[in-house]
């Protein structure tokens, strides 16, 4: 493949109208590696929108990310990047990566050693043949962003981790680029370092407008810091939507599990009605046949998916949905014993064995109901999910 070097005007250029809506458009994306890779990946991202690709390890989503960059040369799809053509198999056109308008944060920082935290930043300005009086102020202005003025002259072994990613974004975004890729960036630091470099990817990206794409495996970073969050397993694209989209119409148990914890408990999508939510759409409400040790019970959840009457199904409990009480519950319960309890700083975190499974509950503001305790734990009808198995 070669560069592509068409001007403004031709055929590589997308309709004003479209580029707008769409900064990046990724269109039957291909890599494949036989037992990994990318397959017929679509999506798109808006302008000054993060979208996160996530999923397990080896769904697909760092090969996705690496031919965005042009650091991969995909067997099949086109990449349009602000209605310039990027890459296209099919023309047999492939930029390479210093002729896109990309930054790149790598989990393992990607800093120059020998160079100084200034000369990290400044170095993709020089590469663009920044005048020496312009790049001063810009590198100054993104060290103070990222919270390391003062740290200029300092070497990145100086520094913790969370302060190499951060020279690592400040590097990235030194030259504003047209979209930001981010990978696994906070994988290689601790609890506390990661959630303030997330804070600060987050307000930076929102207070510079920047399009981005991150991938993570992590659902918590997913759902804290996505405008929209695309799903990939087995190297395809299995849900794309907004995080409230996706934790309120979970397109499959996969995804539903993906989103963070979750109590499954198996049963028989035995009775369908309908009703209407605030908004006026209609849902679908299950009537759910769960088998206990003393008898059958029959709970309630919205239906998400294609589950049928009839089919044998998995109800959706989330912890943070969950009430536990002791003595009898007003309904949409099961009983069960408290087996363990863990007192945490923000939360209780209950097991309750029922029988049929052991549920976990995040409970807050509450005394906490003692071990052997024979509790009730409840969940309302519009807050559980019926997905087939």
């Amino acid at each position: 493949m070669t560069d592509h070097v068409r001007t403004a005007g031709t055929e590589a250029e997308a309709p004003a109208k479209h580029r707008e809506e769409s900064h990046l458009e990724v269109t039957g994306l291909t890599r494949d590696y036989g037992d990994g890779g990318v397959r017929d990946a679509t999506f798109s991202v808006r302008r000054g929108q993060l979208l996160t690709l996530l999923g397990p390890s080896g769904c697909g989503k760092t090969t996705t990310l690496r031919c965005l960059a042009g650091i991969e040369v995909p067997d099949a799809g086109t990449v349009r990047l602000g209605g310039r053509l990027m890459t296209s198999a099919e023309r047999r056109v492939h930029l390479r990566p210093s002729k896109r308008d990309i930054g790149m944060v790598f989990q393992s920082y990607a800093l120059w050693p020998h160079l100084s935290v200034f000369e990290n930043v400044a170095f993709p300005l020089r590469m663009r043949g920044a005048k020496t009086a312009a790049i001063r102020p810009r590198v100054e202005e993104m060290l103070n962003l990222v919270g390391l003025d003062g740290m200029s002259g300092r070497q990145p072994g100086q520094l913790s981790g969370g302060q190499q990613q951060r020279v690592a974004l400040a590097r990235a975004l030194v030259y504003r680029p047209g979209l930001l890729l981010l990978d696994e960036p906070l994988s290689n630091l601790d609890a506390a370092r990661r959630d303030s470099v997330r804070r600060d990817i987050g307000r930076l990206q929102r207070e510079l407008g920047i399009t981005a794409v991150y991938v993570t495996h992590d659902q918590d970073e997913a759902m804290m810091l996505s405008d929209r969050i695309v799903v990939m397993r087995d190297g395809r694209i299995v849900q794309d939507g907004t995080p409230a989209q996706l934790l309120a119409e979970p397109a499959s148990l996969f995804v539903a599990k993906l989103l963070g914890q979750t109590n499954i408990i198996e049963g028989v999508f035995a009775t369908e009605t309908t009703e209407s939510d605030v908004d006026g759409r209609v849902r679908r409400m299950a009537g759910i046949d769960v088998a206990l040790p003393h008898g059958v019970t029959r709970l309630f959840a919205r239906v998400a998916g294609e589950a049928k009457v009839g089919e044998p199904v998995s109800l959706v409990w989330r912890p943070g949905d969950l009430l536990v009480e002791e003595g009898e519950s007003a309904g949409n319960a099961l009983p069960g014993t408290v087996e363990d309890v863990r007192i945490g700083s923000s939360l209780t975190d209950y097991t309750v064995d029922v029988g049929v499974a052991r549920i976990r509950v995040f409970a807050l503001g509450k005394a906490p109901v003692p071990v052997g305790t024979r509790v009730t734990v409840s969940c309302a009808a519009d807050r559980a999910l019926c997905l087939s198995r």
